[in-house]
């Protein structure tokens, strides 16, 4: 090879002496390390006159394509090619482009348009797409070669127009924008569309954003100004030329689609590179940008709030342009000069404020630098903020400042302000604030208190007016401090920013008036959503939780300081905000108990009674029983305090009264109080225009009866629901307790009955409804169901503690329905022998009918003169016999017929014996035609039973139900005729009986199972001893039905658990001596309680009241006596375990029962306080005070056998604590689940410990004090030392015990220390 230094080939230059281009081009090749080497050929052979570059070029071109073409070729064939070969060439193509790029700068004229266009396209565009499917996870290119191919196309584009580059400028500029608004698109796409469609709908470009990136960034840095004055030698970028505006606007809009790195690059490198170029109309561009920025922040804080972090990312990267720190009033080249500055932008503080309470940590401390950044501007430049030209502010709403930065600001006062003359003190104040802002994004809890007294200083600016009449801070931006402290990770932080949002004094400091009420709403009422927040650690359970008082006193100064419009405005919002979140029942008790404690105002009606219900069946019938009634009372006084009489209905109101019937119960203190509150309310638009109570209600009752007589059919017509009849009977009642009321405080006298006026439609179809035969069927059943329910709410007195002989409704009532009997019993009669009932096999109506029947029968019952309707009760009693007796023949003939509806008959009359027999009295029992009802109470294969097949499918389902309705029946008779005093009437033997019950529960499940085991705890005393066996039988089957219904988690888990309870644990089967087949199946019952108790406490506290109550029973009898303590004996580890295990208990639960102590002693809870004690008995103390309550009587009894099973009871848990000490692997610490169970345990030593023997006294006394040795925790040590104290004081004689262990070489210094 001809090779040259560098030297030699200036003499050849200098002297023009011709040199071949390939020896040039391979010196260049050789010398590719050395920098810029190629570039300083150009300059020295572009003044030689012996060389063509053009030739020079064409072969460097040609070179640089035969190397990539093998390259490619290499790649292509998967050949082995080291690293440093492929290396070289990339090197080798990059000193290729470096030459053509500093050729065009310098002598673009031996370039021609086509070759470098072919150089392009087989080198460069290449090589771009070779790093994007490097991207793409495809082999890799050299980064170096593109950033080579970047300078290149900027050169190109950098280059004069008219040059012959032109075409290839034009061509380089589309693809850029093209590239730009395909990305725009893609990002768009992402943000709106789900992924699949985006992969279907887009297009691959080819440049990407990071090529577009790199390619303006060159072109920016390599540009001179944009100014039409001068005159430019080799960069030309001319006003004609509208591809820098495109790609102006271009990257605007990439602004707001792009990923946060994208978003950065462009706003913090390419935008302002950009801008410079065009400083004539910085301000506009500026401006341009921030109209974008407010439109961005605008639809993403609607649609998807977190894409606004691009705000904020743009802003700091502009920060130097739109918030600069030093404004000089003289032009200076040396830096840029505009007069667009956010400073004065009021949207511009309210972006910031919401970046400061952004979900995002970044964000935040981005919006916290900008904000810094224009405080320090606005302090060193001496700015007045506003100026005089600013605009006067607006009144928006606190959503308005966090999600709509473009509205205008804030009525009276602006959100930001500075002045010289206040300078130093706004400097102090803000320097607060950002003190307080970012201390709060720390955990630890010392380092957040001290902090705390910097917000009284704060709230001391937001209050106290300075100049002009305006304070130094807005209250608005107490809220963004308030919204960083409600969501701290610690609780005790929140808890207390919630106290003192809560503890404003906001008649003078203006949170609500100048940012409105939507912070309260947005932010706030979430927060009090928070469970935890309401436990008082200090005050204990019995005193109101510190969040829940001081939310009452905020909303009680609310409602003081807002006018009536604004007052009834702030109510009506509070329910919508409430009714639209899902709640605890803690927090939803305390919020809503607040509104009860409010003055009257109008404020709710309708749509906020709608609001109300509807918020009934989607989140409080999700409460637990207990909570949900005790919600529903406080809602319902909160509705009496603020309900608009003048826009609300007498039926708006009595349907939300329906809803509330759990909890609105007459005779209870809520019941009174709605009465006077419907007293009060007479003179209003609640009962219409004339205010009249009796004739609004008897209008309700008239609508109710009143049907349309074309769409009637006596065949077709299903039963309406209970609901409306329910509603209408609560009215009835209430107005007419409330005419009483009214009438007896007032001591008038009135001999007119209301009830009478009220229930005239109601009277006139009962009083024919036996003999009317052309009186439609749907309206006679919804009179009874009319009937139905005014009785049961009859069953109650007037007044709390009132007796039925008081009652005036009650006697006016009676005398009401007493006409009417006969006809009733007529109806009911007749509709249960008609045909339509049968054959429909329509069971709703015959427990309607039946339910009629009862409830009459037990208001008849109550009555002081039930005695006068004897002669109609005996006579409608006899219809009803003769009707069971007919259905049960008519059952018999038609069994082959048509199966269905025999078991229908004998469903039917199997509910009529079961109401004879629930009513008749013992004396009566013996006198109903058993030689014709017997076979209803009769168990055997002639029964019919589920399993008969018939062709129809749904005939065969309707079958299988019927059938076990009979069943479920025929045992409540069954139980109903067992317990009776008399001589029951039943000759089946109870062997044979109890042996159905067993097979029977495994056909009916979950409650309709409880029958079958109240009917088998009467039978086990009356078989005999040869039938025994098979109680084994019954305790599996009777446990098998409950823990099916466990696994289904029923609701109605603990009515069949209670009754298996009971019959389970009888006093035969726990007397069972160990080994034998009962006793074993008691342990095996016993050890499924004791784990399902593990995780349900109510399991375990049933079954010990079970224990204990029946124990206690047992002992009034020797020989009764004697059983109980041997089945005490037998079972004396199983009270141990109960008295130490432990269940899972969720803070939530313990919080529930913790608090409904408290709410049990409000008195405007006495409604419900019956709940709240249940409620507040199933913690977990509760199991070992009933237990304790039983040991306590037996060992008062200071029998020898008592106080012997007493001190077996205490060695035991003596025992389980050593136990629990030795085999626990975790340490004891305070408060956990194995410390509590210490201290329950000691704690049942120490109450029962006087009653042991004395005899064991002094073996008591000495594992006492070993324990007292190891024992580390103080809390446990306390109690063994007064448990040693009081045997000593049982057994003073012991005292020797004591010196003679402080004498012994162990260490004793604990137990002297403990003294």
């Amino acid at each position: 090879m001809w090779k040259l230094d560098l030297v030699e080939l200036q003499c050849y230059v200098a002297t023009d002496t011709c040199i071949k281009s390939s020896a040039i081009w391979e010196w260049c090749i050789l010398n590719y390390t050395v920098s810029n080497m190629s570039l300083n050929i150009v300059h020295l052979l572009g003044n030689s006159q012996a060389f063509d570059m053009k030739e020079l070029l064409n072969f460097s071109i040609d070179s640089a394509l035969e190397l990539h073409s093998s390259l490619s070729n290499s790649l292509t064939l998967e050949n082995t090619q080291s690293g440093v070969e492929l290396t070289a060439c990339q090197q080798q193509l990059s000193e290729v482009i470096q030459f053509l790029q500093e050729l065009i700068r310098v002598n673009p004229e031996c370039i021609t348009p086509s070759n470098l266009l072919r150089f392009l396209e087989n080198v460069c565009y290449t090589a771009i797409h070779v790093h994007q499917s490097y991207l793409r996870g495809q082999r890799s290119g050299s980064d170096d070669m593109l950033q080579s191919v970047y300078k290149l196309f900027a050169a190109i584009l950098l280059t004069p127009c008219e040059s012959g580059f032109q075409e290839l400028k034009f061509r380089i500029q589309q693809e850029c924008l093209e590239g730009l608004r395909h990305y725009i698109e893609e990002q768009r796409l992402l943000v709106t569309l789900p992924s699949e469609e985006n992969e279907k709908g887009i297009q691959s470009s080819v440049l990407s954003m990071r090529d577009i990136s790199g390619i303006l960034d060159y072109t920016f840095n390599t540009a001179e100004a944009w100014n039409t004055d001068q005159q430019h030698t080799h960069v030309h970028v001319h006003r004609d030329d509208s591809w820098l505006e495109d790609c102006f606007k271009y990257l605007v809009d990439v602004l707001e689609f792009s990923e946060a790195t994208t978003c950065s690059h462009v706003s913090g490198i390419l935008l302002p590179k950009l801008l410079n170029l065009s400083q004539d109309k910085l301000d506009t561009n500026l401006s341009i940008i921030w109209d974008r920025l407010l439109n961005i922040h605008k639809t993403s804080a609607k649609v998807r709030a977190g894409h606004t972090c691009n705000v904020y990312i743009t802003l700091c990267g502009l920060s130097e342009l739109y918030i600069p720190l030093v404004l000089s009033s003289t032009p200076d080249h040396s830096s840029v000069q505009h007069s667009f500055t956010l400073h004065v932008e009021e949207a511009f503080w309210r972006v910031i404020q919401a970046g400061l309470v952004h979900t995002d940590s970044l964000t935040r401390k981005q919006a916290c630098f900008l904000m810094k950044r224009a405080i320090e501007s606005a302090s060193a430049n001496n700015l007045k903020i506003p100026d005089c030209a600013s605009p006067s502010p607006v009144k928006i709403t606190h959503q308005e400042q966090l999600t709509e930065p473009w509205s205008s600001s804030l009525e009276g006062a602006y959100l930001f302000w500075w002045s010289c003359e206040s300078q130093k003190k706004l400097l102090a104040m803000w320097a607060d604030f950002f003190l307080m802002y970012e201390t709060l994004d720390e955990v630890q809890v010392h380092v957040v208190t001290p902090v705390m007294l910097k917000m009284s200083s704060l709230i001391q600016a937001a209050s106290t007016p300075h100049l002009d009449g305006r304070p130094l801070l807005h209250s608005s931006w107490l809220t963004v401090l308030f919204s960083r402290w409600f969501v701290h990770e610690t609780k005790t932080i929140s808890q207390w920013g919630l106290v003192e949002y809560l503890g404003l004094n906001i008649t003078s400091c203006p949170i609500l008036q100048e940012g409105g009420t939507e912070f309260f709403f947005s932010s706030v009422l979430p927060v009090l959503n928070d469970s935890s927040l309401y436990v008082n650690k200090t005050q204990g359970d019995h005193s109101r939780p510190l969040v829940a008082e001081a939310f009452t006193q905020f909303m009680q100064t609310c409602v003081k300081i807002l006018t009536a419009q604004q007052c009834a405005d702030f109510l009506r919002e509070l329910v919508a905000a409430v009714c639209r979140q899902s709640w605890t029942p803690v927090s939803l008790t305390f919020v809503v108990d607040a509104l009860t404690n409010l003055p009257e105002c109008s404020a709710w009606g309708p749509t906020e009674l709608q609001l109300l219900r509807e918020m009934q069946f989607s989140c409080v019938n999700m409460l637990s029983v207990s909570y949900r009634r005790v919600v529903q009372c406080l809602m319902l006084q909160a509705v009496l305090r603020l309900l608009d009489k003048d826009r609300t209905s007498l039926q708006q109101l009595s349907v939300l009264l329906t809803v509330f019937s759990k909890c609105l119960c007459r005779g209870s203190p809520l019941w009174t109080q709605v009465c006077e509150w419907i007293t009060a309310s007479r003179d209003t638009q609640l009962f219409g225009s004339n205010g009249d109570m009796v004739a609004a209600v008897c209008s309700e009752v008239t609508t109710l009866l009143t049907f349309d007589p074309s769409a009637l059919s006596n065949a077709s017509i299903d039963l309406s629901d209970i609901g409306e009849p329910s509603r209408v009977a609560c009215l009835v009642l209430l107005v007419v307790d409330a005419k009483h009321i009214s009438r007896e405080r007032s001591s008038r006298t009135n001999n007119g009955s209301h009830l009478h006026a009220i229930l005239a439609p109601l009277v006139s179809v009962l009083a024919s409804i036996g003999s009317h035969i052309y009186l439609p069927v749907i309206k006679a059943d919804t009179a009874l169901q009319l009937l139905h329910s005014i009785l049961l709410h009859l069953h109650h007195p007037s007044t709390s503690g009132g007796s039925p002989d008081t009652d005036q409704v009650q006697h006016e009532m009676f005398t009401l329905l007493f006409p009417c009997l006969e006809e009733i019993f007529s109806f009911i009669t007749r509709r249960l022998q008609s045909s339509d009932i049968a054959e429909s096999a329509d069971t709703s109506r015959v427990s309607l009918y039946l339910s009629v029947l009862e409830s009459i029968h037990t208001f008849l019952e109550r009555s002081s003169v039930s005695a006068l309707m004897g002669n109609v009760l005996i006579s409608g009693q006899a219809r009803l016999i003769e009707c069971c007796k007919l259905l049960v023949i008519q059952s018999t003939e038609g069994r082959e017929s048509n199966v269905l509806q025999s078991h229908f008959q004998s469903y039917a009359a199997c509910c009529l014996l079961l109401w004879l027999v629930q009513m008749t009295k013992s004396k009566t029992l013996l006198t109903l035609p058993w030689d014709t009802l017997l076979p209803l109470v009769t168990f055997g294969d002639d029964i019919p039973t589920p399993m008969v097949i018939i062709p129809d499918a749904g005939a065969t389902n309707n079958l299988r139900k019927m059938s076990n309705l009979i069943l479920y029946t025929k045992w409540k008779c069954m139980s109903v005729l067992l317990q009776a005093t008399l001589p029951s009437p039943i000759t089946q033997p109870y062997e044979a009986i109890l042996a159905a019950c067993v097979r029977d529960l495994t056909l009916l499940k979950g409650t309709d199972a409880v029958p079958l085991m109240k009917s088998a705890k009467v039978l086990i005393y009356k078989i005999s001893q040869d039938a025994r066996s098979m109680c084994v039988e019954l305790v599996e089957a009777a446990w098998s039905v409950i823990l099916d219904e466990w696994r289904q988690k029923a609701q109605k888990f603990w009515l069949i658990y209670a009754a298996g309870v009971e019959l389970i644990f009888q006093q035969c089967f726990l007397v069972a001596e160990e080994g034998t087949e009962m006793h074993d199946a008691l342990d095996k019952v016993i050890s499924s309680i004791l784990t399902l108790g593990e995780g349900k406490h109510k399991i375990l506290l049933i079954f010990v009241k079970h224990l204990c109550s029946h124990w206690a029973s047992q002992f009034d009898g020797k020989e009764s006596r004697i059983l109980t303590m041997k089945a005490i004996t037998n079972h004396m580890s199983l009270l141990v375990e109960l008295c130490t295990v432990s269940s899972r208990f969720s803070k939530d639960i313990r919080q529930q029962q913790d608090t409904s102590v408290f709410l049990s002693q409000q008195s405007h809870l006495q409604t419900v306080k019956d709940d709240l004690i249940a409620c507040a008995e199933q913690r977990p103390r509760q199991r070992r005070v009933v237990l304790l309550n039983f040991l306590l009587k037996i060992a008062t009894r200071q029998s020898l056998e008592c106080c012997r099973l007493i001190t077996v009871f205490l060695q035991g848990l003596l025992k389980k604590f050593h136990e629990l000490k030795t085999s626990t692997k975790p340490r004891d610490m305070m408060n956990s689940q194995l410390h509590r169970q210490n201290i329950g345990l000691w704690q049942m030593l120490l109450v029962l410990v006087p009653y042991i023997l004395k005899d064991c006294a002094g073996q008591i006394l000495e594992d006492v004090l070993s324990s007292v040795i190891r024992e580390k925790q103080s809390s446990l040590k306390y109690l063994m030392i007064w448990v040693a104290t009081r045997l000593l004081i049982l057994v003073p004689s012991l005292e020797e015990h004591i010196w003679n262990l402080i004498q012994s070489p162990r260490d004793t210094s604990e137990i002297m220390s403990a003294h």
